[in-house]
């Protein structure tokens, strides 16, 4: 199985609070958006990474859409999910560690 729909997490690292939210297409393996926001700082958007599923792990196929500035924070980046409890948990080893769920559905994100 693979993640479809919105998940959405929090994390701080440096002292500084972040908020990381992800849609998943509902038919193919592709990470349609993902929204990374800190204060302060300009929006990170990233859309449409395609990706491979190899045990809980994605593997981003194609880093072409991510601005270069971000892109070997990317490619370092572990994300997993679990089908169980319908959890991604994204990573950047040894900088921060993220938990993404589903959010209740008052607040999904609409299309």
């Amino acid at each position: 199985p693979y993640p479809t729909g919105f998940f959405n997490g929090s994390g701080t690292v440096a002292g500084a609070t972040f908020n990381i939210s992800a849609l998943f297409s509902n038919t193919t393996t592709v990470l349609e958006d993902m929204n990374v926001t800190v204060p302060g700082l300009p929006l990170i958007q990233i859309e449409q990474l395609p990706y491979t599923m190899i045990g809980t792990r994605l593997n981003i196929t194609d880093f072409s859409k991510v601005p270069s500035e971000f892109r070997s924070f990317i490619k370092i980046a572990e994300i997993d999910y679990y089908s169980g409890n319908q959890t991604i948990v994204f990573s950047i080893p040894g900088v921060v560690s993220v938990k993404l769920t589903h959010p209740h559905s008052s607040r999904r994100l609409k299309r």
